[in-house]
């Protein structure tokens, strides 16, 4: 803008951006199976696979992963069931691997990040839920920018719909290899999905994700924070049907409910 007519913040600004409360009663107790996502939807799971996660930890996530597959259901308006991909994030083994995974978008391989797409985008959740028990532990360094962000942008790129939401759930454990490059990689993905994550303070090997990375999370997500920045203080704490819950209720927004 001209400087004779003064100065206008960016539109996220925190002079021009607030939040406001709502809908601030208690959620009502959980029965049955728990909440259900009646949003259209299309949701990549990003699931981390590193060695500070934990055999038994890891196995937690894939629980938690299947109760969130589990609950995308129709829309009560009708129409389509939302969708949902899931992508194992394992890291690069070996320095080598991991320079040939930074050259991903030149010739590098997904292979070389430790990156698996365990589904495409589907709406048959059984199927999903089928292939996330299969998935094995790789005990990896942490490696999202390359691999794991470049595989949900292709799905969404590839295979979303234009009439569904796009968003991408990164369920973490502690901070990445490179905290810069997972910025770059994740301000590109936020161009065409929501983009949230679900961070776990700490495993079976102990690892504290702390108060800078936690402040690097809310850098990584989209708007408003405190609904795309979710904390869980363990795996095991993560797959209670209240914290599945309230982590559908953020995903899903106003297409979240409770059976």
């Amino acid at each position: 803008m001209d400087a004779a007519f003064g100065q206008c913040p960016a539109e996220d600004d925190a002079s021009r951006l607030q939040y406001q409360q709502c809908n601030k009663q208690s959620c009502p107790p959980l029965s049955g199976s728990g909440a259900v996502c009646r949003a259209n939807i299309d949701l990549v799971i990003i699931l981390d696979g590193s060695s500070r996660v934990g055999k038994t930890g890891f196995a937690d996530a894939k629980d938690f992963v299947k109760a969130i597959v589990g609950s995308v259901a129709r829309p009560r308006s009708g129409g389509p069931v939302g969708r949902v991909a899931v992508v194992l994030s394992g890291g690069p083994s070996t320095w080598d691997t991991y320079r040939q995974c930074l050259g991903l978008m030149n010739g590098g391989t997904r292979d070389s990040c430790g990156t698996e797409v365990a589904t495409p985008l589907s709406d048959d959740h059984t199927a999903t839920q089928l292939a996330v028990d299969g998935l094995h532990w790789p005990a990896a360094p942490a490696q999202y920018s390359a691999g794991s962000f470049a595989a949900a942008q292709s799905l969404l790129s590839e295979g979303g719909r234009d009439d569904a939401e796009q968003v991408v759930l990164v369920l973490a454990s502690g901070r990445p290899l490179s905290s810069s490059r997972t910025a770059a990689a994740v301000a590109e993905l936020r161009g065409i999905a929501r983009v949230a994550w679900v961070v776990v303070a700490g495993s079976e090997r102990k690892h504290t994700f702390n108060s800078m990375s936690l402040r690097e999370a809310a850098s990584w997500a989209s708007q408003p924070v405190h609904a795309n920045v979710l904390v869980s203080q363990s795996f095991a704490d993560l797959k209670a049907p209240a914290k599945v819950a309230d982590v559908v209720d953020s995903l899903c927004g106003g297409g979240a409910a409770t059976r």
